[in-house]
């Protein structure tokens, strides 16, 4: 009898294991690890406080998928930006200067919408009439079903104005600024959290 009762014990704790739900381990890429990936944006703008726009018509990141058990989506280390202006006829050149990270956040209630947040970010303008950086993060969302990253600006995350030169007033030391812009991913990727 005794022997019964411990052989029933065992199991129902192995039953037991059995039901028990996954625990999310990580997010995972439907690309293979360490693929290539671009994301292309038109009409992308950084916002100052005051609501003025700096723009560029065009804007492109490439890099590396990390496809592991990893909040990290992306490694993007090559960049660029064509036809940037602002104000009062401002023209000015972007440019990167490191290699920026694309990090998943959490989940939303579109199963095929997720929060991510671009970090690590060191942003360079640089014209006649203004010079300045720009250091911080940038918030958004990625849709598996359309393969846009949206960056819509909103969240904490946000751009920090330095190292400021001339820019009649527009861009001021310790300005926060945000960043707006649509980009498709090619190739086109899935994310879920396991």
């Amino acid at each position: 009898m005794r022997r019964i009762v411990i052989l029933l014990t065992a199991l129902a704790a192995a039953l037991s294991l059995t039901i028990r739900p996954a625990s999310a381990t990580g997010w995972i890429i439907s690309e293979p690890h360490g693929t290539l990936v671009w994301f292309s944006g038109l009409s992308v703008s950084l916002v100052s406080p005051g609501g003025a726009t700096l723009a560029c018509e065009e804007h492109y990141m490439g890099g590396a998928l990390i496809n592991r058990p990893d909040p990290r989506i992306a490694l993007l280390n090559d960049q660029g930006f064509t036809r940037c202006g602002g104000p009062f006829g401002m023209v000015f050149e972007m440019y990167v200067s490191n290699t920026w990270e694309l990090t998943a956040i959490s989940p939303t209630a579109d199963p095929d919408v997720n929060n991510v947040v671009l970090t690590n970010i060191s942003l360079h303008l640089n014209g006649p009439a203004c010079s300045a950086s720009f250091t911080g993060s940038i918030p958004g969302t990625y849709d598996n079903e359309t393969a846009e990253l949206h960056l819509d600006g909103t969240g904490s995350a946000s751009l920090t104005a330095s190292s400021v030169s001339g820019c009649l007033g527009i861009v001021r030391n310790g300005d926060i600024f945000t960043w707006t812009g649509d980009y498709l991913a090619d190739p086109p990727f899935t994310l879920h959290m396991e």
